[in-house]
């Protein structure tokens, strides 16, 4: 079977193939259905138009001049009329009705067919009735004119030639009975004779109805498999746009959701790696070149208790002692930052407080941390705004040279605001757009919720940092 399978030719791998076939297998049954179906419909259409007392009158006038001759012959014999109307009879089972512009029709083909005769003297007397065992018949007196039902027609037809007096009448009771099943059995017996040309139509019909499909479904999973081919390469801003809403719309709306579930795993996952990495960094700082300038730290505070001789010595040496402790606060300071407040058990506002006393007690300015709003944010922003935080009151500090410094935190509505404020020298922002802290406040609060940002400063009056993003939904 597998063997089958792989030598099977491309093509009828192909979608375009087995939606023909599809639509070819359907086409054929429906049209065979069709056909069977309307073909019944016209005979049954035909039956109604050809079973009418006028066609059967009409015919029965046929046989009148013969019936005449036997009548006023005296030397017919009962075996010899008899004869006669079962030859009648025949003839009129097997009667076909002219229709305009179509073949005769033969009400024998749709339907079972009885017909009983029954002939009549001038003065009325029962001559002979054919069949003898007919029910119909039995006892009935001489009918008049015609009358109809649904399946029956009686007929009575006086007999006679020319403008000569009647001689006799016959009656003829002709019963009928539309068969659907016998019809639908026999058209299809001759659809089986002619089913080559529904084959032919229905295969072209369904080559063309495949392909139209197939290219109506084709060019929309490719418009899918170009979205996913960007994703699979990690650019995730583009997105599936399906019209319609069928099902393929339907599913291209979960597959964006999916990508943007995937989107923010990988996000997520990025930030782990960085916190994993931030923490190992500073734990090697701290198990090694921390542990070394302490050490040497210590080994200088013993040079410089033993070293009395020498004036420049001891002043070098003091300097060396400042610069290790100096050097041993810097690598304090960079440890703290890159340890995860998560790993620390502080929150957000503990750690920015923590910032703000060690820049105070540090550099002896004057900073407020006044949080007006605690509202909850999600780790990631949480490390970012920290971040901010340190990076805009170090520039305050160090290129600014400002001694004032607030830092507030606001939330109205759904809104969250981050103000930095400085009494610094300020700067021209047009001219030191491209600083590396500017930089690095822009790009982490790129990375809050439909986030922006305002820095305003001017030349001895002081910076301005303003902070807004949209509260997130985990956010609370």
């Amino acid at each position: 079977m597998q063997s089958l399978i792989s030598n099977t030719p491309q093509f009828v791998k192909k979608l375009w193939f087995r939606l023909a076939l599809t639509y070819s297998v359907l086409s054929f049954l429906g049209l065979m259905l069709l056909i069977l179906i309307s073909i019944s419909f016209v005979d049954r259409l035909d039956y109604t138009q050809a079973f009418t007392a006028e066609n059967i009158e009409r015919h029965i006038q046929k046989e009148i001049p013969t019936l005449a001759v036997f009548l006023k012959s005296q030397e017919v014999t009962q075996p010899e009329l008899r004869a006669f109307l079962y030859s009648m009879h025949t003839r009129l089972i097997a009667m076909q009705v002219e229709r305009k512009g179509h073949h005769p029709f033969q009400l024998s083909f749709v339907s079972e067919l009885d017909v009983d005769l029954q002939v009549f003297d001038r003065q009325d007397q029962l001559v002979l009735r054919f069949p003898d065992s007919s029910g119909a018949l039995r006892n009935e007196k001489k009918a008049v004119g015609r009358t109809e039902s649904a399946d029956t027609l009686r007929v009575h037809v006086p007999i006679q030639v020319d403008d000569k007096p009647q001689i006799g009448s016959i009656n003829v009771v002709f019963h009928a009975r539309f068969d659907w099943g016998f019809i639908v059995q026999k058209n299809f017996i001759w659809m089986l004779e002619t089913w080559p040309i529904s084959l032919v139509t229905s295969t072209l019909i369904g080559l063309f109805c495949g392909g139209v499909a197939a290219s109506y479904i084709t060019r929309r999973l490719q418009k899918i498999n170009r979205v996913t081919a960007q994703w699979r390469k990690g650019n995730f801003e583009q997105q599936i746009e399906l019209p319609n809403g069928d099902e393929l719309s339907l599913h291209s709306l979960h597959l964006n959701d999916m990508a943007g579930e995937l989107q923010n795993m990988l996000h997520l996952k990025q930030v782990i790696a960085i916190s994993e990495e931030r923490n190992r960094l500073a734990r090697e700082l701290h198990d090694t070149v921390k542990q070394k300038l302490f050490a040497l730290g210590l080994q200088l505070a013993v040079v410089k208790s033993k070293s009395t001789s020498n004036q420049n010595a001891e002043e070098n040496i003091a300097e060396s002692v400042t610069l290790n402790r100096e050097a041993q606060q810097d690598l304090m300071e960079i440890i703290t930052q890159l340890r995860p407040s998560s790993l620390t058990g502080l929150t957000y506002i503990d750690q920015i407080e923590m910032l703000v006393e060690n820049f105070v007690r540090r550099f002896e300015v004057n900073i407020m941390f006044i949080p007006e709003a605690r509202p909850v944010l999600t780790p990631m922003v949480e490390h970012h705004l920290t971040r901010i935080a340190q990076e805009a009151i170090s520039n305050a500090i160090r290129h600014g040279k400002a001694n004032q410094i607030q830092v507030k935190l606001k939330e109205k509505g759904t809104q969250i605001m981050f103000l930095i404020q400085d009494n610094g020298k300020g700067f021209n922002p047009k001219r030191n757009k491209n600083g590396l802290g500017l930089i690095s406040i822009q790009e982490r609060s790129q990375e809050f919720s439909n986030s922006s940002i305002s820095i305003e400063s001017e030349l001895g009056k002081g910076t301005t940092v303003l902070i807004q993003w949209q509260k997130e939904h985990e956010d609370g």
